[in-house]
């Protein structure tokens, strides 16, 4: 009688473990991010002043960040967005070294989205699957790298 009043006890402990196990993995999964900017809203016009194109393109590694975190970024559309981003800051860092002194964006906001194309460039190489998905450490180096494009942005005065 004692084995089976311990089984039943035992079968309960058991059973709400198994629930509690269900009740966190539900609220993980039922998580949702906050809004995920889709880099393909911020659009990169060539005729903008640097200024401007450097607001773009940082929208754009926002949203590329965001994506990578989520893990829900389509591996092969990721590395095209990735590669966009490189050409595009490729092209501004030529323009910029074309105009006056006082037209430039300064060259330590430049080198950290420099920076920020070769953690990207990281980032679309962790693939599971069809999908992106970034270890912990990566992620936070790049958490790290957006923070410091978005001071160098808010030391030229202007929001994004």
């Amino acid at each position: 009688m004692k084995h089976l009043a311990r089984s039943g006890l035992q079968r309960r402990r058991s059973t709400l473990f198994l629930a509690g196990l269900l009740v966190l993995a539900g609220t993980a999964w039922g998580q949702t991010p906050g809004r995920i900017v889709d880099p393909r809203e911020a659009t990169i016009d060539g005729s903008l002043p640097p200024v401007e194109r450097a607001k773009a393109l940082i929208a754009f590694s926002t949203g590329l960040v965001q994506r990578a975190e989520s893990g829900k970024a389509h591996a092969s559309a990721f590395r095209i967005d990735v590669a966009y981003y490189r050409e595009s800051l490729r092209d501004l860092v030529r323009d910029n070294e074309q105009r006056r002194d006082r037209e430039r964006l300064p060259k330590p906001l430049l080198m950290d989205m420099v920076r920020m194309t070769a953690l990207l460039q990281s980032a679309a190489q962790c693939q599971t699957g069809r999908y992106i998905v970034c270890p912990p450490d990566l992620m936070t180096q790049l958490h790290r790298q957006q923070a410091l494009v978005d001071q160098g942005l808010a030391a030229l005065g202007g929001p994004r």
